[in-house]
């Protein structure tokens, strides 16, 4: 599917993924070590997805990714791994756990690609009062609000 499109398929979903006490890092650390931090994060996402699935930056500390009607199954390994993190080197006797916070949106018809990310954003938010290091998997079988609700921390 050519994401540039409006209007996504169904069963098409999006991840949003927010990494957790970010300015943290950036206020102990530096704005060079956050900067590392967000090049090593997207490093490890780029390997939590398959190539035809591009991670994007999408602001500050948020990154997105398209997903063409995966299995709910796939979404729910895929964002347990990625809130999970990895660790962050800062320099040579100092490491960090980087974890995250997933949102993601999927809809059994097609919808307006703003309205699909608006959902995953809210999605986000959910898994960060949730605790953070976790996701949410908002779904829904037509335009209106989502019917499901997966919170997994």
């Amino acid at each position: 599917m050519d994401i540039t499109l409006q209007t996504l398929e169904a069963n098409d979903a999006i991840m949003i993924i927010d990494i957790d006490f970010f300015k943290k890092i950036n206020d102990r650390f530096g704005h060079d070590v956050g900067d590392a931090c967000l090049r090593e994060t997207s490093a490890f996402l780029s390997q939590c997805f398959s190539p035809t699935h591009p991670v994007a930056r999408i602001g500050g500390e948020e990154f997105a990714v398209f997903l063409a009607k995966p299995a709910v199954s796939e979404l729910k390994e895929i964002a347990s791994n990625i809130s999970q993190g990895f660790r962050f080197k800062v320099d040579a006797s100092t490491s960090c756990h980087i974890s995250a916070s997933v949102g993601i949106a999927q809809w059994q018809v097609p919808m307006e690609r703003a309205n699909v990310l608006r959902l995953a954003d809210q999605a986000v938010y959910r898994a960060k009062a949730a605790g953070r290091a976790g996701y949410v998997l908002l779904r829904g079988d037509d335009a209106s609000e989502p019917t499901g609700d997966y919170v997994i921390s």
